[in-house]
């Protein structure tokens, strides 16, 4: 079972959807996978903002996220980080 949910919200994104746990998950547990297509910086300048949302996996490379990674909100004050290049676990506290 997933830890978390994709719900629909009324947020003013282009998605519209984010993640919600859906139990209880505890100081670092693996919440996700990232997963998309490797790119180069490159690639993720000519593809442009709208159109992508990469995160850095190395120095030179680059993942195109999707969901539910791409799902992930920002936060200046996160409770979740990435690890490992890929692999996204809580940080702070249980969620």
């Amino acid at each position: 079972m997933e830890k978390f949910s994709i719900q629909e919200t009324n947020y003013l994104s282009s998605r519209n959807k984010r993640l919600f746990a859906s139990e209880n998950i505890f100081k670092g547990e693996c919440i996700l996978y990232c997963t998309g297509k490797k790119s180069s910086l490159q690639e993720a300048i000519a593809k442009g903002d709208r159109e992508s949302n990469f995160l850095q996996i190395e120095d030179k490379e680059y993942i195109d996220l999707e969901e539910p990674g791409v799902l992930v909100n920002h936060s200046c004050n996160p409770n979740a980080g990435v690890m490992n290049n890929l692999k996204l676990i809580t940080i702070k506290r249980n969620l």
